[in-house]
């Protein structure tokens, strides 16, 4: 028997990566170690072990890591989308907060760095170096959420009652 998709579980695990990593306020969280993303990793697998069914292969480690992974990815790309729609409201409030430190700072080494600063934030190569590290930090912490994931949630093995092995017989 196949496999259940892991279409479902993974646009879950992404969506809630995304919210938790983009949305600001929310995405503080992730100063606990990006617990809020692997939150979303965990609950990928949680989502996909819901689908599974008797008959079906059992959730293995491969499982969690791939669940993991695609959900970080996927949040990752959530994530940056959300956080440029937010910029598009705050944006104008960061640059005037850019201006304010430029102007204290006049005169002082700082200025030239905090003036490129203000600079970067409108232009496109900051919107893809925020897509590309949102990506490779959602995705590696996703996959160590699925892995947490998967070994909370894996199938349990039964015992086997073999009896302890004979003690060594003793030659005269």
């Amino acid at each position: 028997m196949l496999k259940p998709n892991f279409a479902k579980p993974v646009l879950f695990g992404g969506l809630i990566i995304g919210l938790l990593f983009g949305v600001p306020i929310l995405n503080y969280a992730n100063c606990l170690c990006c617990a809020p993303v692997m939150l979303g990793g965990f609950l990928s697998v949680f989502f996909y072990k819901k689908d599974l069914l008797p008959g079906m292969p059992p959730l293995q480690s491969s499982d969690g890591i791939k669940l993991g992974a695609l959900s970080g990815a996927i949040g990752g790309v959530i994530a940056t989308v959300i956080g440029q729609f937010f910029q598009l409201f705050t944006g104008e409030e960061t640059k005037a907060e850019f201006d304010r430190m430029i102007e204290q700072m006049q005169g002082q080494p700082g200025a030239n760095v905090l003036e490129m600063m203000r600079n970067f934030i409108d232009s496109p190569i900051a919107i893809i170096v925020s897509l590309v590290v949102s990506v490779i930090l959602c995705t590696i912490f996703g996959l160590l959420g699925g892995l947490i994931g998967y070994s909370v949630l894996k199938p349990k093995q039964e015992m086997m009652n073999v009896p302890p092995p004979n003690p060594p017989t003793q030659m005269p």
